[in-house]
């Protein structure tokens, strides 16, 4: 049991980088979006990634699961951008 946390422990260390580096890159462009009077939040991008992700994923996590995920990260990138806004 010990070993599959820990081997859990080393995952989420590695998702919570690349969440961080997806944020930094996410917050790189705020200023685009302002300067191009862009809106913060893209339906139709979110879409794109939701779809490309769920073609990519062979499982054993359901495209239903991975979808709820993708949804809270975008509701949260919205919130970083808007608060660095």
């Amino acid at each position: 049991m010990e070993q599959i946390r820990a081997k859990i422990n080393q995952i989420d260390s590695q998702i919570l980088s690349l969440l961080n580096e997806r944020t930094d890159i996410v917050l790189s462009l705020v200023e685009t979006k302002k300067q191009q009077n862009l809106p913060i939040r893209d339906p139709e991008r979110e879409a794109e990634v939701i779809q490309r992700l769920s073609q990519q994923n062979n499982g054993p996590m359901p495209d239903e699961c991975l979808e709820r995920i993708y949804k809270a990260i975008f509701d949260e990138m919205c919130l970083v951008q808007e608060r660095a806004s």
